[in-house]
């Protein structure tokens, strides 16, 4: 829809305050947004020196709404983290679950993006099911929160080992896993995600994972 000024607006509003700010230029309003424009400036003599223009919104409760889906639309893609879940499930023989996903090459832990409204513990059951039809019977062990620099600096893996679960049925290929099978800790897979065998090591050696995926 396109803006259209209200042509009812004075040259000077009454509400502009005149202790700082002198030049008050005229208002510019829309459906849900008004848009005050002012230009302060300091007098040096008979010199008058225009300082900076500065714009203030007031905004109608609709208005304030958009405005602040987008600033957090734009403070999602530019500036907070992404958060995700990973877990090395070993069974009872000692076997580790990998997957290997058809959008990026070699194996890797079940996990993903915990979702909106979900807690970490609850996106990893619902991953472990999507991902392998895996059902924990028991409660992860939490190893840490690490940042994965692999597709983009704002990602953090929250990392949890499993070892009580149950295989709910066979996991079969699709659009996003093309594989999912246990593996002996000393039969591991070679293309192994290098982050995914860094963690097995340091589970195998009893040491706090590090700080970096």
């Amino acid at each position: 829809m396109k803006l259209r000024p209200d042509s009812g607006a004075s040259a000077r509003d009454a509400s502009c305050s005149t202790s700082f700010l002198e030049g008050c230029y005229p208002i510019r309003r829309w459906p849900g947004l008004t848009v005050l424009w002012f230009v302060p400036h300091t007098t040096t003599g008979r010199t008058e020196i225009g300082v900076i223009g500065v714009i203030t919104m007031q905004l109608s409760p609709g208005g304030y709404k958009a405005l602040r889906w987008a600033m957090q639309l734009f403070r999602t893609i530019t500036k907070t983290m992404t958060l995700g879940v990973r877990c090395a499930v070993i069974d009872p023989q000692g076997r580790v679950l990998l997957v290997r996903p058809r959008l990026v090459p070699g194996w890797h832990f079940p996990g993903g993006g915990i979702e909106v409204g979900e807690t970490a513990v609850e996106a990893l059951r619902r991953e472990l099911f999507e991902e392998a039809r895996v059902e924990l019977t028991g409660d992860p062990e939490l190893r840490g929160i690490l940042q994965n620099t692999s597709t983009t600096v704002r990602d953090h893996e929250v990392f949890f080992v499993a070892r009580q679960l149950r295989v709910l049925e066979e996991r079969r290929p699709d659009f996003e896993i093309s594989q999912c099978e246990f593996f002996p800790g000393n039969a591991l897979p070679p293309d192994l995600e290098p982050g995914a065998r860094r963690r097995l090591d340091e589970i195998e050696r009893g040491v706090p994972p590090a700080e970096q995926w």
